[in-house]
This record gives structure tokens, C-alpha cells and sequence, in this order.
């Protein structure tokens, strides 16, 4: 398709399995369906417009097989406009340079390595990307959120601006950056080494070393463990655990619930204050206070320094070994 032109569909359903290449300005429309085929690829590369019901009568959705892919410049834009994005199949939707825009929901069921991949540019304004299979890979930015279930895997390298939620059970990697809460689930593992503006729970098994988190909150049935230098505003944990093996900056670690699974384990540096009202065991400096309260259970197990108070509540039990010093 050459500069500014168009391809319209005339039978009310574009049906694609050729090589659709698209220069700068061109448009991809029609009033019904646009389905590409595992064969088919459209790709832009420039400035660029694909839309399907473009008569805004029957609701009809844009399909993806086999390859749709944005290779357009800094500035170049590609406008998305459709009731619908489904990305089936092996398909895949590849942004190498510019940004596509879409004010809608993508929903991906692709079981592709390359389901969904923000290699560089942007893309922007979406609803949601809801991901059941294969991989989203944002290494460029992602603007909306982003929702994984089934077997889906999630790689965020570099900016989504919006919640990540993954109750799936492929991997999810952040090492890049949320402008958001993250909320996570899942059944596979979560290893978190990016920064989060918002909050972030989890009920899985997750790895930490972030430099700003918001908040942390271990739920019920989690298992995380801080094992690079992490930085969070306070960190609670509730039937959980929560192992410390890299030093920690918060102003609070909350550990709840006395007599099931859980526990807080220390053994690195903690600067920001220790309130345990469940099973703890302390094995490294604490700047700050330790308090247990009632039904806490807390022991140091090793030579410790605590820079505060010592507070032990009723019906509380501390244990103090050798080399403990306050």
C-alpha cells in the first residue's frame, strides 16, 4: 500500500494470508471483520491507520493469526481502531519502532513466545491487555493495564504505565518500571527487580530487589524473599512468609498471624522498625525497635544489634541468644 493510500475490503470481511506492507500514511480498513490469517502479516512502516467496522454497525473485531507489526519511526503512529483486538493462535503483535494506539481491550490467547512484544516504541491509551498464554514482552512502554491468567508469561523490562495483575502460571519478570500497583497470584513465580510507584502484594512465590517500592504486602500462602538491596515504605506480612536475605529500608515490617504457616525470617541488615505479633527469627541488625506483641513469637538467633527499644507485649514470648545487643 504506498503513501497514503488505502485498502478497503468490499465483501464486508478482509481476509488476509499475504504480505501486507503499508507505507507512510497508509490505511488497512473495512466495514466488517479483519482477520489475519497465520499466513498473513500487515506491518506499517510509518504513520498508519488499520480499521475494521469502520460503518460502526455490527461490532465486528480485528483477528490476528499471523503477524501484525508496527516498524515505524520516533513520532510515527499507528491508529487502531476496532470493537475488539484478538491475538489467537501462534499470532503475534510486534511494535519495533513508533507507537500503536488503541483505546480498546487486546485480548491475547496467542500460545507465541512473541504474543504481544513492545521491543522499542510504545503502546498507548489500550484498556487492557489480557493475556492467557504465550508471553507479553514490553521493553519499550506499555500504557494500560495488563492482566495475566492461564499459563501466560509477562516481561517487563521496561515502562508500563498502569496495574500489573498476574494470577497466571507462566514467569513474570519486572526489572523495569510501574507506574502502578502490582498485584500477583500466580502459580509460577514473580521476580521483581524493578521499581513500582504503587502497591505491591503478592500470594505466590516471589523474589525481590527493588530500589522504590511502594508498599509490600505478603498475603496468605506467599513466599518472598528480599534478595537484593530493596527499598519500600512499609512491608506486612499475614500468613506468609518473608525471608530478608539483602538489606532492607522501610519504615515498618508488620508480621501477623501467631500459629500458622508463616514467618518472618532476618538475616540481613533491616533499617526501619520490627512489629511481630506471629513467628520470628532475627539474625541480623535491626536500626530501629522490635516489638512483639501479643501471641509474637520472636527469636535471635544470632549476633544482632538493635539501635531502639525492645519491647515485649503481654502474652508475647521474645528469646534472646548470645551476641544480642541493643
Amino acid at each position: 500500500i504506498g503513501v497514503d493510500a488505502t485498502l478497503e475490503g468490499t465483501a464486508n470481511t478482509l481476509d488476509n494470508s499475504l504480505a501486507i506492507v503499508v507505507a507512510d500514511g497508509g490505511t488497512v480498513t473495512d466495514a466488517g471483520a479483519i482477520n489475519n490469517l497465520a499466513a498473513g502479516s500487515i506491518t506499517f512502516n510509518g504513520d498508519g491507520t488499520l480499521v475494521s467496522d469502520n460503518n460502526s454497525s455490527g461490532g465486528e473485531i480485528i483477528t490476528n493469526d499471523g503477524a501484525i507489526i508496527v516498524n515505524s519511526g520516533a513520532g510515527d503512529l499507528v491508529t487502531v481502531t476496532s470493537p475488539g483486538i484478538t491475538n489467537q493462535g501462534t499470532g503475534s503483535i510486534a511494535v519495533n519502532g513508533g507507537t500503536l494506539t488503541y483505546n480498546g481491550t487486546i485480548t491475547n490467547t496467542s500460545t507465541s513466545a512473541n504474543a504481544v512484544n513492545v521491543a522499542v516504541g510504545a503502546i498507548s491509551n489500550i484498556d487492557d491487555l489480557n493475556t492467557s498464554a504465550g508471553t507479553v514482552t514490553i521493553a519499550g512502554t506499555n500504557t494500560g493495564n495488563i492482566t495475566g491468567t492461564g499459563t501466560a508469561a509477562i516481561d517487563i523490562s521496561g515502562g508500563l504505565v498502569g496495574d500489573l495483575v498476574q494470577g497466571g502460571s507462566g514467569a513474570t519478570d519486572v526489572s523495569g518500571s510501574i507506574d502502578g500497583v502490582l498485584t500477583y497470584t500466580g502459580s509460577g513465580t514473580l521476580d521483581l527487580d524493578g521499581t513500582v510507584t504503587g502497591a505491591v502484594t503478592t500470594s505466590g512465590t516471589a523474589t525481590i530487589a527493588s530500589t522504590s517500592i511502594d508498599s509490600l504486602a505478603v498475603q496468605a500462602g506467599g513466599d518472598a524473599t528480599i534478595d537484593g538491596a530493596t527499598i519500600v515504605t512499609n512491608a506486612t506480612t499475614n500468613a506468609a512468609n518473608l525471608t530478608v536475605d539483602a538489606t532492607l529500608s522501610t519504615t515498618s515490617i508488620t508480621n501477623t498471624a501467631s500459629g500458622v504457616a508463616g514467618a518472618l525470617d532476618v538475616n540481613a541488615a533491616v533499617t526501619g522498625n520490627v512489629i511481630n505479633s506471629g513467628d520470628a527469627t532475627i539474625a541480623a541488625n535491626v536500626d530501629g525497635s522490635v516489638t512483639t506483641q501479643a501471641n509474637g513469637d520472636t527469636t535471635f538467633d544470632g549476633n544482632s544489634t538493635v539501635s531502639g527499644a525492645l519491647v515485649t507485649d503481654a502474652n508475647g514470648a521474645t528469646t534472646i541468644a548470645s551476641g544480642t545487643t541493643q
